[in-house]
């Protein structure tokens, strides 16, 4: 005799009014849990500017809950699709919202909101990024002017995976083999910075992707203070060669020195006068002539091999003085100060004598010797890292520029995870992002608005969050 069994009745039915309901047979997995048709939302239309139209027809199927779009996943530019809705159907569209009682939301285009291309990072990509943020948060502001709208922002929209993993199949856990980086100078994307190459002589074949990449920052850094060093002990070696004494007579000595100097100034500042003292002597005394031309050359080629050396220094100066403050290094700072105050009074001397050229060039190379000094800058940080701290800039400056203007109805950045594998894509990313944005919003708003901490905090917590897509 067969006998037949119905080992796999098939889905429930989500809208059934008994659905989930104790007791009720079939319906006993999601116990207490049901779904009314106005508890679904539906994204509009985001390939078309008609959004009236869109927006309308989800409404028509009881709806309560819609995503405007401003999405333009057809590409022609991040702004193309917002720019072409015209600022009636905002105003319709609210209308709409109020006859239905509807919830809005609003899909803000896909801008890259790190100021990173595959060319490379610029600050200016990312101020552009946060002024399209910012236009698409006024445009919003017209769906709900009273209230509180959801504009959602994806983390990141660029197709660089800033981390390379693999499963390891000893302890079955996910594992980073190698990271890109960015130089934070340039802005120079560089990727495949793995577990140390052997180097039997130096470094620790164990040693791990971060120690990796704390020896290519110290290996970048003292190339740049050798090629700075090399122009200034140049320089130096110059002016002091020309200050020598190796020719007798009136340039020789510490008055010739003085001599020497003076005529450079002159040499420098009024060459016609110069020019004229020279034959004067080279009359008189053709030797120390032809003594002070040969000098007059040396300390041309110092002055200019010292001068190129300085602008090098500067940007080296400038990026130990960020790293000093971004690690709050008061050892550090404390000495570059220090040293700033000995060498701009030599910088100021210099612009009005060049006879201070030696004095300058001493100083250029002492300074050298402070960047050899003080801890070396990391400049090239982990992309990752990076991502999350300049994407936060322009959350926490978005947010703040729409609660400066629209206060307490001010529209509300929720930051969405792209689809998985993308860049910010994962959850700790984006629970550092926001808490990072939160913490300069906070900051920010303390020093330009007068809040309290806690005031301050309340307002990026409630202003910036996340809206999670289970679909990416």
């Amino acid at each position: 005799m067969a006998s037949y069994e119905n080992f796999y009745p098939g889905s429930d039915y989500g809208l059934d009014p008994n659905y989930g309901l104790v007791g009720t047979e079939g319906y006993g997995n999601f116990t207490g849990y049901r779904v009314g048709v106005s508890d679904i939302g539906f994204p509009s239309d985001p390939t078309t500017a008609n959004q009236l139209a869109k927006v309308s027809e989800k409404l028509r199927t009881g709806a309560k809950t819609i995503e405007v779009s401003g999405v333009n996943i057809m590409g022609g530019g991040a702004m193309k699709l917002i720019d072409s809705i015209p600022k009636q159907q905002f105003e319709e569209i609210r209308r709409l919202k109020e006859l239905t009682g509807a919830d809005l939301s609003f899909h803000g285009p896909l801008v890259e909101p790190t100021g990173i291309s595959r060319q490379g990072w610029e600050d200016t990509q990312r101020q552009q990024a946060e002024r399209e943020i910012f236009s698409t948060i006024e445009r919003a502001h017209e769906l709900a002017p009273k209230g509180n709208i959801p504009v959602v922002f994806h983390s990141s929209n660029i197709g660089i995976e800033p981390e390379a993993r693999v499963i390891d199949e000893k302890t079955g856990k996910e594992v980073v083999t190698q990271i890109a980086a960015i130089d934070e100078r340039t802005g120079q994307i560089v990727s495949a910075i793995g577990p140390a190459t052997k180097d039997y002589l130096q470094r620790d074949p164990k040693a791990d992707i971060k120690e990796e990449l704390k020896n290519e920052n110290q290996e970048r850094w003292f190339r740049s203070l050798q090629s700075t060093n090399f122009n200034a002990y140049t320089g130096l070696a110059d002016a002091q060669r020309a200050l020598s004494s190796e020719e007798e007579g009136r340039v020789s000595g510490e008055e010739g020195k003085k001599t020497i100097l003076d005529f450079y100034k002159n040499y420098v500042g009024n060459p016609q006068e110069a020019d004229k003292n020279l034959k004067i002597i080279e009359k008189e005394h053709p030797h120390e002539a032809e003594a002070i031309k040969s000098k007059m050359l040396h300390l041309t080629h110092a002055d200019i091999y010292l001068r190129d050396a300085y602008q090098n220094f500067k940007n080296l100066f400038n990026q130990a003085y960020d790293y000093a403050e971004r690690t709050d290094s008061k050892k550090d700072k404390e000495i570059l100060d220090g040293y700033r105050d000995r060498m701009v009074p030599i910088i100021k001397d210099l612009e009005k004598d060049p006879s201070k050229i030696l004095d300058f060039g001493r100083g250029l190379n002492e300074g050298i010797n402070v960047l050899r000094q003080i801890s070396v800058p990391q400049t090239l940080r982990p992309m990752k890292e990076f991502m999350i701290d300049k994407a936060s800039d322009t959350f926490a400056n978005a947010a703040f520029s729409s609660y400066k203007k629209f206060k307490d109805s001010s529209p509300l950045i929720v930051i969405e995870n792209p689809p998985a594998g993308a860049p910010l894509s994962r959850a700790d990313e984006l629970r550092d992002l926001v808490k990072q944005s939160r913490e300069k919003f906070t900051k920010k708003a303390q020093e330009e608005f007068g809040l309290s901490e806690e005031a301050a905090r309340r307002q990026a917590e409630k202003l910036i969050g996340v809206t999670w897509d289970v679909g990416n």
